[in-house]
C-alpha cells in the first residue's frame, strides 16, 4: 500500500465518513458491533485516545460507544483513520472506486 500524505489521509478519511453516513443500500447493512467499530475508529481518528469519564451502565448506548472507543487504547489517530478506510472498503465494496 502506498503511504498517503497526512493531508491526503485526512481527505480520504473525511470522504469515507461522508460515504458511510449517506450510504443507503438495503443489501448492505451494518450490525451493532460494526457500527460501534466504525464509531470508535472515527472518534480515535478525530479526537485521539478516549480520556473522558465512563458513562453510567444505565446509559446503554453511551456506555457501548465509550467502551468501543476506549478499547482502541493508544492506537494512533493515523492508524485509526487508515483502519476506518480499510474496513469500510472491505464491508462496502461500492466505496472502493471512490478512492
Amino acid at each position: 500500500m502506498v503511504e498517503k500524505k497526512p493531508e491526503d489521509l485526512d481527505k480520504t478519511f473525511k470522504d469515507a465518513q461522508d460515504f458511510i453516513q449517506n450510504y443507503k443500500d438495503p443489501k448492505v447493512s451494518l450490525n451493532n458491533n460494526e457500527k460501534l467499530r466504525f464509531y470508535s475508529l472515527y472518534k480515535q481518528g478525530t479526537f485521539g485516545e478516549c480520556t473522558g469519564p465512563q458513562p453510567s451502565r444505565l446509559k446503554l448506548i453511551e456506555r457501548a460507544k465509550y467502551d468501543a472507543w476506549k478499547s482502541l487504547g493508544k492506537m494512533s489517530s493515523e492508524d485509526a483513520k487508515k483502519t476506518f478506510i480499510e474496513e469500510l472498503k472491505k464491508k462496502i465494496p461500492a466505496y472502493a472506486p471512490k478512492l
